[in-house]
């Protein structure tokens, strides 16, 4: 009897193949759930050689689009909040969108969002000339965060 019930039980689990390509990876069979965060320029590199890119953007737009494509992996989106960039008006415009969309919807944390390289990314493809300085648009942000 004992056994009829292990053998119920064995035939009763689901089949998982899992393939494993390279990294680091961790096997956790009773996991709920799982986060991939990306860190550092390597990735926004590699997604930048995978053709996210413009053929006609100079090297500058290339590393500002793999910078964030960390944040927007998916090529629509990604080209969508470009545009939103362009459309903001000024540098609280642009504060407005990174606060209340940008960190909201994805992975970008309060301290990346202030960093020297993620603001001069955002610059890149801004459409407005006064108030794009570095400290501007990092003042502009932190007045927002801090409502």
């Amino acid at each position: 009897m004992e056994n009829d019930t292990e053998n119920q039980n064995s035939t009763a689990m689901a089949t998982v193949i899992i393939n494993i390509n390279g990294g680091n990876n961790q096997i956790l069979p009773n996991a709920t759930g799982a986060v991939q965060n990306f860190y550092g320029t390597e990735f926004a590199h590699a997604k930048m050689l995978d053709g996210l890119a413009e053929e006609d953007e100079d090297e500058a737009v290339h590393i500002a689009r793999g910078t964030l494509s960390i944040y927007y992996s998916d090529a629509a989106e990604l080209n969508d909040i470009i545009r939103r960039i362009a459309d903001c008006r000024n540098a609280s415009d642009l504060a407005n969108l990174v606060v209340n969309d940008m960190h909201k919807h994805t992975i970008l944390t309060e301290e990346r969002m202030v960093s020297k390289d993620f603001i001069e990314a955002l610059q890149q493809f801004l459409t407005f000339k006064s108030g794009t300085s570095t400290g501007n648009i990092r003042t502009q942000i932190n007045k927002v965060r801090k409502g």
